[in-house]
């Protein structure tokens, strides 16, 4: 697996038939309803802050990664396994280290990455049985990458100063950049690296195998976007870690039976927001792109807790103002926003003269979010008990997961503060037996789960604290005084007594009414029983078929926020019953010779009660009215169907190929009615190598080709399907795990069909001695044919261009963005509503726009707008094509 030409593991699911996977990581398998379950060495690392998986092993530290679809064991949770198995030591040292950069290559194969990987792996001295492993990658992007080509400008240095008036009376000193036309390849609007870690401390003895592990993912992000170009202020970050530390224990125990215990902790932390000035300017573009640390953001998560009396006050609406927001709004940081002190008028200083877009000082608008963050902990452990007898075999045991998740998203100077803390519970027991009877294997599953919380929603989703006197049983109020605000808050007696009787009273039976708003989540306890026959035949056939049902854990799937207060077109969050999936397969293998063999498999996955969003329409309770809220729902169910293939040939003693094929049809129910059904894209997939100094031959080019192998990975997949709408210049877009949210319909549902995606990468690698030592020069070549692959498109128009919403889009930015107001030829210098500074930016855009004769015309504004617009939204962010070329030397030993 470390030679194919892949960065990470997560991408060798691609070889899998059944993955989808969009341009921005999301992945699909199945359908977008089902659930896949990763573990890595039994321990289980999906994570609860982000949903995705939390730890992912460096593709150098990989003993094995298989997909278990049907007979999964009762002791795992999902209708589909990802098992990550790592290295372990051997009885003697190995190892190697690569490193890799596209320093080196020409033009257009440049994407400013550098990787290093380190394996190594080995006895202990002095201790038998003792090995010790470890493995790692890190690697770092220096410049994120613009799509396209054209000119952008890029502030260098000063062109002058110019001194305006301020509303004081006094002057002030402007200083105008000087723009440049920079490379896309090179613009420095962010940066990003990456380090996965993997060690295993394993120990052997008789019958009995013991392991302690430890498993790191770290990923560091600097973002600055176009507008935020030239403003440090305006930089952000993001800071995600991820760690694990398990404990593993085999052991033969009295009467022939074996235990097997995982003991696990995992701490997920991720941090996002403004990074510090000072931070970003010293570490905003390190060397290769991997920085020294973590970056430095405006506030410290560690000055902002999430606090029992936080929730308290947040919950019932009585938080004091700006006691959690990080600044006022009337300091400097917050008010300089492409001005300067004392200036009335919003500057003009960028490159196109207009009002938008390029703030010269700021963090940014009072609302936005200074810092976000949230932390999960999380114990898991596992025992099973298992004996064999003869030809049959059972196994009993039992599972706990109990973690702890906080999260706080800090307004910079405005607005109300998400506060989240939740302690997600869940445990299971699970029996599996097996029996061979001749040729035919029965494996038999049942397994129990319960999942609890201790988290708290209130009746109406999203109404916190607008609520009636009736509903405030639950509530807290800050009595007057002058101690500190946590010491003055108090529970509500009596919904307030006498003073709300008259609110709270029933009209129809007099009787006052005191209830909570807020009630706990409900648990559910789930039954979830697998049985898989298998056939195996003595010679070159075997046929298996399998039924099961599962449940997808429900803590997974809440909202990250349950404090988030929205409109309604925030999702409000409400309790939901865990997903359901029925899973029930037939499938043949055949073997064609040695090893090579040809596996078939047809599906069908019922899904019941996926989380959807929809609107549900509930009485206002302050005035009565019926209002609709966005709120998470059990509102649809999906039923998959289809056939996968996968195939294994050694074409030779030094060369052979993987390849899938995959195809499904998706029939979904939306709220008791049936959509039309949708064809998954048809995706195939190859994996390939040859090892040319096997092949034979002699003379000066079996000299050349002697320890020289080539691994290939290509992929193709058919387009996803989608329903276009009609042009109305909406500008909705669509893609593979992406769709439009409104509109009419053009044509019937789910007639078009987004472009087909091709993809094809290359590692080349020639082995040489060096000083003794075994080396190799790498060369990865990722796209080497340059596919143009479109992956986005408009849901109106069905490909990367809609002219109608270019148009609205440009003369919405000419009246309004760019502040011109009523469209016409403006002689610049008469132009008296703007000072100088503007009057001079506007000079400037009219001479790069247009002939320079200070007479900024329509046409010329209109080309200043258009070509800002390109570069925000124009049709090369819908597509990939980017190639690169990596060189890189390996050392093994």
């Amino acid at each position: 697996m470390s030679n194919l030409p892949v960065d990470y593991a997560s991408r060798l699911l691609m070889l899998f038939p059944g993955f989808m996977q969009s341009t921005s990581g999301e992945r699909a398998f199945r359908g977008p309803g089902a659930y896949v379950a990763t573990y890595v060495d039994g321990v289980p690392v999906r994570s609860l802050i982000s949903s995705g998986t939390g730890i992912i092993p460096p593709v150098n530290g990989l003993r094995s990664l298989s997909l278990t679809t049907g007979n999964v064991p009762a002791s795992y949770v999902g209708a589909a396994v990802i098992d990550y198995v790592t290295h372990t030591g051997g009885e003697h040292w190995t190892g190697d280290v690569r490193a890799l950069s596209d320093a080196l290559a020409p033009a257009g194969w440049n994407q400013h990455r550098t990787r290093f990987e380190l394996q190594s792996a080995g006895p202990v001295p002095g201790v038998a049985g003792l090995r010790l492993a470890l493995a790692g990658q890190t690697a770092g992007q220096k410049y994120a990458q613009l799509p396209g080509s054209g000119p952008v400008f890029v502030a260098s240095g000063i062109d002058t100063t110019i001194a305006i008036a301020r509303t004081g009376g006094d002057s002030v000193n402007v200083a105008i950049p000087n723009y440049e036309t920079a490379d896309f390849k090179r613009l420095p609007l962010g940066n990003a690296n990456r380090s996965d870690l993997t060690t295993a401390l394993t120990f052997e003895r008789g019958s009995g195998q013991y392991g302690l592990r430890y498993y790191r993912t770290s990923a560091q992000t600097v973002s600055r976007d176009l507008g935020q170009l030239y403003n440090a202020d305006a930089w952000s970050g993001r800071d995600d870690v991820a760690q694990v530390v398990s404990l593993s224990l085999q052991h033969p125990l009295a009467l022939g039976v074996d235990a097997d215990v995982v003991l696990s902790h995992q701490r997920h932390d991720a941090t996002s927001g403004m990074l510090a000035p000072s931070w970003a300017a010293v570490n905003a573009q390190p060397t290769l792109g991997i920085m020294r640390g973590s970056p430095g953001f405006l506030a410290d998560r560690a000055d902002w807790p999430v606090t029992e009396p936080a929730l308290l006050a947040l919950r019932s609406g009585v938080l004091p103002a700006r006691v959690m927001t990080f600044t006022s709004t009337d300091n400097p940081l917050v008010i300089l926003r492409q001005g300067v002190p004392g200036v009335a008028q919003t500057l003009r200083i960028n490159p196109y003269g207009a009002r938008f877009g390029f703030p010269i000082s700021g963090v940014g608008n009072a609302s936005d979010i200074a810092l976000s963050w949230g932390t999960e902990r999380r114990w898991y452990g596992r025992a099973e008990l298992s004996r064999q007898f003869g030809a049959s075999g059972i196994a009993i045991g039992g599972e706990v997961d109990r973690s702890t998740v906080e999260g706080l998203d800090l307004p910079l100077a405005d607005g109300v503060p998400a506060l989240r803390r939740e302690k997600p519970r869940s445990a299971a027991a699970f029996m599996q037996a097996s029996t061979s009877m001749q040729n035919l294997t029965v494996n038999a599953g049942l397994r129990v789960e319960q999942h609890t919380s201790d988290r708290l929603l209130p009746r109406v989703p999203g109404f916190t604290t607008f609520i009636p006197d009736s509903l405030r049983g639950d509530a807290w109020i800050l009595r007057a005084g002058d101690e500190p605000w946590e010491q003055r808050l108090e529970r509500v007696v009596d919904c307030g007594g006498a003073a709300t009787a008259a609110e709270r009273t029933n009209p129809a039976t007099g009787a006052l009414v005191c209830k909570d708003n807020f009630m706990p989540v409900a648990t559910h306890t789930e039954v979830s029983p697998r049985i898989a026959l298998e056939y195996p035949d003595v010679g070159r056939f075997s046929f298996r078929a399998s039924f099961g049902s599962y449940v997808q854990p429900r803590n997974l799937l809440e909202s990250p926020r349950d404090l988030a207060i929205g409109g309604t077109s925030t999702p409000q969050p409400s309790d939901v019953e865990p997903v359901r999936e029925r899973l029930a397969e037939v499938g043949v293998r055949t073997r064609t010779s040695g090893d090579s063999w040809v596996d078939l498999q047809i599906f069908r996955l019922d899904v019941s009660n996926p989380v959807s969003v929809g609107f549900v329409q509930v009485t206002n309770p302050l005035h009565g009215a019926p209002v609709n809220i966005l709120t998470r729902l059990n509102a649809n169910s999906e039923i998959s169907t289809g056939m996968e293939v996968t195939a294994l040939q050694h074409l030779s003693s030094w060369s052979g190929l993987l390849a899938t094929f995959g195809y499904s049809q998706l029939d979904v129910e939306l709220d008791g009615g049936n959509a039309p059904t949708r064809t998954d894209p048809v995706r195939a997939a190859v994996a390939a190598w040859v090892d040319l100094g096997q092949a034979g031959g002699s003379g000066p080019v079996a000299a050349v080709l002697n320890d020289m192998s080539v691994h290939a990975v290509a992929a193709y997949s058919e387009g996803a399907r989608y329903t276009r709408l009609t042009n109305v210049g909406d500008g909705q877009l669509v893609g593979l795990l992406r769709t439009a949210t409104s509109g009419v319909p053009a044509e019937e549902l789910n007639a078009s069909k987004l472009p087909a995606r091709r993809e094809l990468d290359l590692r080349i690698a020639k082995g040489f001695r060096l000083a003794g030592v075994n080396a190799r020069v790498v060369a990865d070549l990722r796209n080497p044919l340059g596919f143009d692959n479109v992956h986005t498109v408009y849901a109106e128009t069905g490909t990367t261009e809609n002219l109608l919403y270019a148009q609205r889009l440009q003369q919405n930015t000419l009246l309004t963005y760019s502040g011109m107001g009523t469209l016409s030829d403006m002689v610049i210098d008469d132009w008296t509503v703007e000072n100088e500074v503007n009057r001079y930016m506007l000079r400037s855009a009219e001479r790069r726009y247009g002939n320079g004769d200070g007479i900024f015309t329509v046409g010329e504004m209109t080309a200043a707008v258009d070509a800002y617009l390109d570069l925000m939204a124009g049709p090369q962010w819908l597509r990939d094509d980017a190639r690169e070329l990596r060189l890189g030397v390996e050392v093994r030993f």
